[in-house]
């Protein structure tokens, strides 16, 4: 009797410890860095450059998708128009759910769509960005053959400091 006992208090024993483990694995592998909580991406300014290959962006949305699953409509519905020459000022910040972030490493596009029948992407700016947990990065996109940035963007958070330009 005293053995059988002996055998199912170990057992329990075993079990509980064992799930304990397994709890404190998923734990460790399911976290993300500290830096994650507060990322986002900040857009600072649209310039369609006065000698610019496209002469005006009439009537688009701004549209920027995480990993290809998760877009946002940065201007919530509004319209962009700029003629060549113009500069529009958004300041916004989008916040990066920590989902989306995938072994240190963030996917995303940003988009002026010209909405219809069928979207057109008028101009797409990708990015895949990389130890996002330890630099913040400033971007530029660039319409091909412009030598002045269409828009400039930054991935990061007030905790970690700011690296290099990075162009698109």
């Amino acid at each position: 009797m005293k053995s059988i006992h002996f055998w199912t208090l170990n057992s329990v024993l075993c079990l509980s410890l064992f799930g304990s483990l397994k709890a404190w694995e998923h734990s460790l592998n399911s976290r993300q860095p500290a830096s994650m909580d507060t990322l986002s991406l900040e857009i600072k300014e649209i310039q369609l450059p006065s000698h610019s290959k496209v002469l005006e962006l009439r009537n688009v949305s701004l549209r920027v998708t995480f990993n290809q699953d998760n877009s946002i409509d940065v201007l919530g519905g509004r319209k962009l128009n700029l003629a060549s020459g113009q500069m529009t000022e958004l300041n916004m910040k989008i916040p990066v759910d920590a989902s989306w972030v995938r072994n240190d490493q963030l996917a995303f596009n940003l988009e002026f769509v010209q909405e219809g029948l069928i979207d057109v992407v008028i101009v797409r700016c990708a990015q895949v960005s990389k130890k996002i947990s330890h630099y913040n990065r400033n971007y530029q996109c660039f319409i091909p053959g412009d030598n002045v940035a269409l828009m400039t963007y930054r991935l990061g958070n007030e905790q970690v400091g700011v690296s290099g330009l990075a162009q698109n």
